[in-house]
């Protein structure tokens, strides 16, 4: 079983800031199992093999105040479509 941080491909970046969301579930679809849905919070999606979750995280620094971290998670419970994943994501 392998979890990856897809918080980076999720909210993107400066140069590239599309939502690959659809693009992973496609992708999970098609290589590691079916698409089943949503799923309840904290899971985003949900598949055969696979599922897409949030974590939230408080913080506090002194300048801001604080508020909540949110980062975005994939399992992947087959360890070579895990290693395929990174090959092609990661």
């Amino acid at each position: 079983m392998a979890v990856f941080d897809i918080s980076r491909r999720i909210f993107g970046s400066s140069k590239d800031p599309y939502n690959h969301l659809p693009d992973i579930v496609e992708w999970l679809s098609e290589n590691v199992g079916e698409y089943y849905g949503k799923g309840e919070d904290p899971v985003l999606r949900i598949g055969s093999g696979w599922q897409i979750s949030t974590s939230r995280e408080p913080y506090y620094d002194e300048e801001s105040g604080g508020g909540v971290i949110v980062s975005f998670h994939l399992d992947i419970t087959d360890e070579q479509k895990s290693t395929l994943f990174a090959l092609k994501w990661a």
